[in-house]
């Protein structure tokens, strides 16, 4: 009955020190796992500082190129519209005055007029 009592008391004590162990490897997972979460977070924090303002200015250049494209998409149609009515003589979206003959302009400021003129006008 020592015996037993012995191998059951050795059993214990084995268990006893692999639980313990276990428990301190589990702290040093949960160390490393938050070391590696502080790593994670100082990379972003440095990959935001050197990126950030590269896509900043990406957005910014890819924003202007948009304009550019909607303007230009702009004079694309008007050109358009004039070359027809230069085409055809016929004038539907534009307030363009036609001179054959001669004639007056008139008065308008700055901005500027648009007028359809014939050969010698």
């Amino acid at each position: 009955m020592a015996n037993a009592n012995a191998w059951a008391n050795a059993i214990v004590e084995a268990s006893a020190e692999n639980i313990e162990n276990t428990h301190k490897a589990v702290e040093e997972m949960g160390t490393m796992y938050d070391e590696i979460l502080q790593k994670a977070s100082e990379f972003e924090d440095e990959f935001l500082l050197i990126y950030e303002p590269i896509i900043r200015r990406n957005e910014e250049f890819l924003a202007s190129l948009i304009n550019a494209l909607g303007e230009l998409n702009g004079l694309a149609n008007n050109l358009g519209i004039l070359t027809n009515a230069f085409n055809t003589g016929v004038n539907t979206n534009y307030n363009a005055s036609s001179f054959d003959t001669g004639g007056y302009t008139g008065v308008w400021g700055p901005d500027g007029k648009l007028a359809f003129l014939h050969q010698k006008e």
